[in-house]
């Protein structure tokens, strides 16, 4: 991984993200996730959820998100908020219920797994890796996300003959325009 620097409170990774991370950089990988969501504005609750079902989101990104929006709260709801806004400290038991009502909050019509896909395949594709490893690692990205028809291509089964990094780049073009509108 990338040097890191130390700025208040929050560390900034410089240089490459690593596609899989050493339980001890657990907590610098979920920072890396939150961000990319945040910058591409895809953050809501169905994505906190999405994400925190499968290891990809902490509870401190989701005490940051509830951070940003209690203030905007209608009184009915300050209670999931208070569950989320305390999200280090609760299990997860009670964490995943106050998740499941506050995602009903949410704007943000598109389907989870495809922002998520998005950001996974952006930071494959950053990642300072080997282009076998990156290979490796896509094969990986094809599975977890139930081998998604638009990312055949990748596959290193494929019969079409593309190289699976070139189908790669394909899938973060269409998923960019769906998402992002461009």
């Amino acid at each position: 991984m990338g040097a890191r620097s130390h700025i208040g409170d929050t560390y900034q990774a410089a240089g490459s993200l690593a596609f899989r991370i050493k339980v001890s950089d657990r907590e610098e990988a979920h920072l890396n996730n939150y961000e990319t969501l945040k910058e591409f504005n895809l953050v809501s609750w169905s994505i906190l959820e999405y994400g925190f079902n499968r290891g990809w989101v902490s509870k401190a990104n989701i005490s940051d998100y509830a951070t940003g929006l209690v203030a905007k709260t209608s009184e009915h709801l300050k209670d999931n908020f208070l569950i989320a806004l305390d999200a280090e400290y609760r299990e997860e038991s009670e964490l995943n219920g106050a998740l499941q009502e506050l995602k009903n909050l949410d704007l943000n019509c598109l389907d989870s797994a495809t922002s998520w896909r998005f950001v996974k395949l952006l930071e494959l594709r950053d990642s300072g890796l080997s282009e076998i490893v990156k290979i490796d690692k896509l094969q990986e990205l094809y599975a977890t996300f139930d081998y998604p028809l638009d990312m055949r291509p990748c596959s290193i089964y494929s019969d079409d003959g593309m190289d699976p990094l070139a189908a790669m780049e394909d899938v973060i073009r269409r998923l960019e325009r769906q998402i992002l509108g461009l």
